[in-house]
């Protein structure tokens, strides 16, 4: 991997091409010539070295290499030869210096960097070695670009070496992503081979993943499961830590059931005495509910030895209030406005997963909504909501607004081509879709057009019309495709389905509905297309069908709970949700979900995950039982075509109840300040 040092890297890699200096603006000027000024000299330096010119000093490795060079040059990059060099010490003043430490290899990736500014980074291991070189000579942009780079190749397989390594050389940012990336992919990494370096990690490292908010899982038993496996890889050595390992899953969160049989059939916790008191305390405290809200502070769990303590109340002293609080989210739907009794809402409130929690949220965002909005569209995209479209009450807007969640700043973008109600919305590409709607002026007219919107441009640019007029339809992206199904002319609503090809850039149709929907949602869902609910003309609908885009066919899906239309859906932890509407008669503020995972239950399973092989074994038979573990920390998703053994459940309403809502899924962004939007901490949200 070729790299430029920070400050010194062209603007164009190529060096032959003539840059547009007559576009560019007065501070693209500048840099330009700041860049041809700069990389003409380091041409000349080592045009210098290629012609053995002006050397003034040669560097000689601890094996045998010698490497002529300027001393002036080397000053540029390391503060270990400024110092060298400077006077202090006396051997800086020799012709010939040895570089103890340092081989040839290294030194001569070093220097060409001293003359070119160029670095050729290439494996894991030799990038960290390179590092650490660098880090000894104080060359600080060569630290910086080898950082740069590990980030660029940082997965599954070393994250977790990566974070031990940079500790070591206090490498903070490379420490933080790291670590940040463990917490995101703790799920992989656990079904990573028996040899993951995940195993090997120390107590206090092993801890600290397990404990944290930002612990990236959605059962509390998995973190159960990883405190085994990884005490299990030392049995001897490790039990010893096994009761503080417990005190780390969010035991709150685990049904009581589970607790009783881990204790009843794990052999490793039954032969640790303080590993089968605290799980008994858990219990205890499941059964007769205490409070989260003791102070943690005040309760001693230990003693000086590390041996865990049962003071009076025994309940008390086992479960500290973290077992009973939730993690940060990952991710969060955030719900705007709507059509709440007899007029638009400028309301917004957020679900949290984890808690299954509603929040109203208007507080946090005062300016998001700044007038009443509903039959609107909200796309979250790169940590900026966009709220398009929609109509007040009196008024259909063509406004396109911008609002940064870091920054909470509103910002107006350009506006639509079209004014548009009951608009249909897609991201596709980084790019949003408007797709079909009303503009307002007439209840029997709706449209065929379409644009979309480049928010790096902000410019808003017709696409080809649609086949057919349509508003209130579900509109998704998948798979360069933008499809937009059912809907309403103004007269009749819809069976029809088509789809916007952006490759060919054109609308075909696909194959058609078998019901007719109007105010109807569409969400991509594994690869398919999930067809929830509506209008048909006659009743709201609780229906379902399932899209398969590569064979043009539908097929059917367990209905919903709640007849709906006008209502908002999304995937979210997996889960396919949704939420409000009208049912017909009024606006509704219940929400469900789609649950199609089913772990087995701990008395159904073949290999007991209690058992003792499970825990102590290695070899072909821990591999086999490793499967049972992954069932339990992960279960099992269900192929789509035989999803109808899924069930669809209830989740807590949300605060208000609304029709032609709009909503989105945020994510990407610092569970710590997703979990402060749903919690209205804001000296949390913005830092």
């Amino acid at each position: 991997m070729s790299s430029n040092a920070s400050g010194d890297g062209p603007i164009r890699t190529d060096c032959n091409q003539e840059l547009p200096v007559d576009k560019c603006s007065c501070n693209e000027r500048e840099l330009i010539a700041h860049w041809k000024s700069t990389h003409a000299s380091w041409q000349t330096f080592n045009e210098l070295r290629k012609n053995s010119l002006y050397f003034d000093v040669v560097l000689r490795t601890a094996d045998g290499q010698a490497f002529p060079a300027h001393r002036l040059l080397l000053c540029t990059c390391s503060q270990y030869f400024k110092t060298l060099f400077s006077g202090r010490w006396k051997s800086g003043e020799r012709d010939e210096i040895e570089i103890p430490g340092v081989n040839s290899n290294f030194l001569k990736t070093i220097l060409e960097f001293v003359y070119t500014r160029e670095l050729n980074l290439t494996s894991l291991e030799e990038t960290k070695e390179l590092l650490i070189v660098a880090n000894h000579l104080g060359s600080d942009e060569i630290v910086h670009r080898c950082v740069n780079h590990l980030l660029t190749i940082l997965c599954e397989a070393n994250c977790v070496d990566l974070w031990t390594f940079s500790r070591i050389y206090q490498l903070h940012h490379l420490t933080k992503k790291a670590r940040n990336y463990i917490l995101f992919h703790i799920i992989d990494l656990i079904q990573l081979d028996q040899n993951s370096s995940l195993w090997d990690l120390c107590y206090d490292d092993i801890r600290t993943l397990l404990e944290s908010n930002e612990l990236n899982i959605s059962d509390e038993k998995t973190v159960f499961f990883i405190t085994l496996r990884w005490v299990s890889q030392d049995f001897q050595t490790r039990r010893k830590f096994m009761r503080r390992l417990l005190s780390c899953t969010r035991w709150g969160q685990v049904d009581g059931n589970f607790v009783a049989k881990a204790i009843e059939k794990n052999q490793i916790i039954s032969t640790c005495s303080h590993s089968l008191l605290f799980l008994a305390d858990v219990v205890s405290a499941q059964t007769h509910g205490i409070s989260p809200e003791i102070d943690s502070a005040t309760v001693p769990l230990y003693d000086e030895n590390g041996n865990y303590l049962r003071t009076q109340p025994d309940i008390e002293a086992g479960c500290a209030p973290s077992m009973f609080s939730h993690r940060f989210p990952r991710s969060i739907i955030f719900v705007v406005g709507g059509w709440c009794g007899s007029s638009p809402t400028n309301s917004t409130e957020a679900y949290e997963p984890r808690s299954k929690k509603w929040s109203i949220t208007t507080s946090q965002f005062p300016q998001l909504l700044q007038r009443p909005r509903a039959y609107h569209a909200v796309v979250y995209l790169d940590g900026c909501i966009y709220v398009i479209g929609g109509f007040d009450g009196r008024t259909t807007f063509d406004a396109c607004e911008q609002y940064d969640i870091k920054t909470r700043k509103w910002r107006k973008m350009s506006s639509m081509h079209t004014r548009r109600c009951y608009v249909g919305v897609a991201t596709l590409n980084r790019l949003i879709y408007a797709i079909g709607g009303s503009e307002g002026n007439s209840e029997e007219t709706r449209l065929k057009s379409a644009e979309t919107f480049d928010p790096e441009r902000n410019v808003w640019i017709q696409i080809p019309n649609m086949l057919e007029q349509r508003s209130d339809a579900g509109v998704c992206g998948l798979n360069d495709r933008v499809y937009a199904a059912g809907g309403f002319t103004g007269r009749d609503c819809l069976f029809t389905v088509e789809f916007f090809d952006v490759n060919t850039n054109q609308w075909s149709f696909a194959s058609p509905m078998r019901i007719a929907r109007s105010g109807v949602c569409v969400v991509p869902y594994r690869d398919h297309i999930i067809v929830l609910g509506g209008f048909d003309g006659s009743n709201r609908l609780r229906t379902v069908d399932v899209f398969h885009p590569g064979r043009n066919t539908w097929s059917t899906f367990p209905p919903m709970l709640t007849k709906r239309s006008n209502f908002s859906a999304c995937v979210i932890d997996a889960k396919l949700t949704v939420f409000g509407g009208f049912n017909g008669t009024s606006t509704c503020a219940n929400v469900e979900y789609f649950d199609d995972e089913n772990p087995p239950d701990i008395d159904s399973l073949h290999d007991n995950p209690f058992t003792p092989n499970f825990l102590l074994n290695r070899g072909t038979a821990n591999n086999r039982n490793d499967d049972v573990l992954e069932k339990f920390a992960v279960p099992s998703k269900l192929e789509l075509e035989i999803m109808n053994t899924g069930k669809w459940k209830t989740l807590p309403s949300m605060s208000l109840s609304r029709s032609a809502l709009s909503s989105c899924v945020i994510e990407g962004l610092p569970p710590s300040l997703l979990q402060s939007i749903v919690t209205g901490d804001g000296s949390n949200i913005y830092g």
